[in-house]
């Protein structure tokens, strides 16, 4: 099974007492990743293929959001309205990150019809495939607190 590979790798397979295969999970996205006072983040919220490697990032991204949205709140009356906000910051994200995610190898015209559709026109240029720059850009430029920081101002 790992003929081939570096001895390192082969010598942890023969510890392993057991070889499983786990299947890929794929969801269509949620409309919404709270309801009143509670909040669903990471694999529960969203799977995500490990084309691009997003999953654990979108995780932390939540996870970031939620601070800078509860960081100067004054009480728990308003817990429900920044979860609230919580949508407004990360769900286009989600979704376009899942689309991405299930995309092989490349962006066909229908794949970003979809991704217009989520996040707005423009979003990739026609030339964008997979692990291209503006793919990169898409995952790695968005900064969350900068958008959570945007969408506190607007209603505060």
């Amino acid at each position: 099974m790992v003929a081939g590979f570096n001895p390192l790798v082969a010598k942890l397979f023969s510890l392993s007492t057991s070889v499983s295969v786990h299947k890929l999970f794929r969801r269509e996205p949620l409309e919404t990743y709270t309801r009143g006072r509670a909040v669903i983040i990471g694999d529960a919220a969203h799977p995500i293929q490990p084309t691009h490697a997003q999953d654990a990032v979108l995780a932390i991204e939540e996870a970031a959001a939620l601070e800078a949205l509860f960081k100067h709140m004054q009480g728990p009356e308003m817990v429900a309205e920044r979860l609230g906000l919580y949508n407004d910051i990360l769900k286009r994200r989600i979704h376009v990150t899942q689309l991405l995610s299930d995309a092989q190898p490349g962006i066909s015209s229908i794949l970003r019809k979809r991704a217009e559709d989520i996040w707005g026109e423009g979003i990739f240029p026609p030339e964008a495939m997979n692990f291209t720059k503006p793919i990169q850009d898409f995952f790695y430029a968005w900064d969350v607190m900068e958008e959570a920081e945007k969408v506190l101002a607007r209603v505060t």
